[in-house]
């Protein structure tokens, strides 16, 4: 199967904060290493792969594809976009030559410093970190309709990392399902801590 990007550089443009005048080459690259790194961990290789075939040939527009759809629209490509923005920022602000790294400028506007790219960097993280912990959710809670993510076999198959470092943002109540316990749909529980509760809770 040949290569799908789930995103573009104009789903970039669109829903990121990104701006238009940024070069679409300069992204592009950005948008592929998210994918192959942050969702392949997230999904893993193998649900990753069903929804690049179903992307690839169009079967995500099926009726009896419709969870995947809901998966690939409202949780995948929000994370997917700003994985890639956390990725570009640096060179956005900086450019590779063969004498040097630059800061760009412009003749009408000042630059960023390391300290101010540090602090987009981090709000970043945060969006792409509660968009990935929403698809961890998504399949969680509808084990059937995900069996992709619960089956990765193979040698040299990425299996799903199940827990994302997210501590931005907070919610009141407690989060957190006992093993067994009413919305808690992991077959093999391999995503739960030693206490019997699921880490992506």
């Amino acid at each position: 199967m040949s290569y799908v990007q789930l995103i573009d550089t104009n789903y970039l443009f669109n829903n990121t904060t990104i701006d238009r005048n940024v070069d679409p080459e300069l992204l592009n690259p950005h948008i592929i290493v998210a994918q192959d790194t942050n969702i392949q961990q997230i999904l893993g290789y193998n649900l990753l792969q069903t929804i690049m075939g179903m992307v690839a040939d169009n079967s995500i527009n099926d009726p009896g594809n419709i969870q995947y759809k809901i998966l690939l629209n409202n949780y995948i490509q929000p994370a997917l976009a700003h994985h890639a923005t956390w990725h570009a920022l640096p060179d956005i602000q900086y450019r590779m030559t063969n004498k040097a790294i630059l800061s760009k400028t412009t003749d009408h506007s000042i630059t960023t410093g390391l300290a101010e790219l540090k602090y987009l960097r981090e709000n970043v993280k945060q969006y792409a970190d509660f968009y990935s912990q929403r698809i961890r959710e998504q399949i969680i809670n509808n084990p059937n309709d995900y069996q992709q993510y619960f089956a990765t076999t193979g040698i040299d198959r990425i299996f799903p990392k199940r827990t994302t470092y997210f501590a931005g943002w907070s919610s009141s109540g407690n989060m957190t399902k006992k093993k067994g316990s009413n919305g808690h749909g992991d077959p093999d529980c391999a995503g739960c801590e030693p206490q019997g509760y699921p880490l992506n809770w």
